[in-house]
């Protein structure tokens, strides 16, 4: 029976279900309009598919053996911040120009696509039962893309600490 990856289950979980929770109810500024793990440029995203979330999972993770034939991904099992890397790209739009990143209006709506993802992520640290701990490592907003309709980007980095086992009698990887 093929195995179904841990990293596989989280990612589906994120995508599905944790995410999802930005919408716009409650202690959520935005409602999400696309949640995809196809990473592409963000000029790309029409105003129609945003705000607009994509997930990489093509950072490096740490593992780290224990006793049993297992692993966790971390350096040790009290570090919470070296496990699987998932990156969140956030992408949020005023539909302004250049008037809108000197009144700070962008600078906001960032700030907002920040704030929406960090409560999103940490409302289940266990994702579902699916991993240990979910922690935030890092985060950079970019007005870069200003020019491109008021664009702005929120990129997250988490770490999704886990045990598996590929040598079990039903390996978990």
């Amino acid at each position: 029976m093929a195995i179904t990856p841990k990293r596989e289950n989280v990612l589906a979980y994120i995508k599905a279900t944790t995410l999802p929770l930005i919408n716009g109810l409650g202690h959520y500024n935005n409602k999400i309009k696309t949640i995809t793990r196809r990473v592409q440029q963000p000029t790309k995203f029409d105003a129609h598919l945003l705000p607009a979330i994509m997930i990489r999972d093509d950072l490096a993770t740490l593992y780290s053996p224990m006793s049993n034939d297992g692993f966790y991904t971390t350096g040790t099992t009290e570090d919470v911040t070296d496990g699987m890397g998932i990156g969140l790209i956030g992408l949020v739009a005023t539909g302004g120009n250049q008037d809108d990143v000197d009144a700070g209006k962008i600078s906001e709506a960032a700030n907002k696509l920040y704030s929406d993802m960090v409560i999103a992520m940490l409302s289940d640290d266990t994702l579902g039962g699916n991993c240990e701990a979910v922690t935030l490592v890092s985060s950079k907003n970019s007005i870069d893309y200003a020019g491109h309709n008021g664009l702005a980007v929120c990129f997250q980095v988490y770490s999704i600490n886990y045990l598996f086992n590929p040598l079990a009698g039903i390996p978990t990887t």
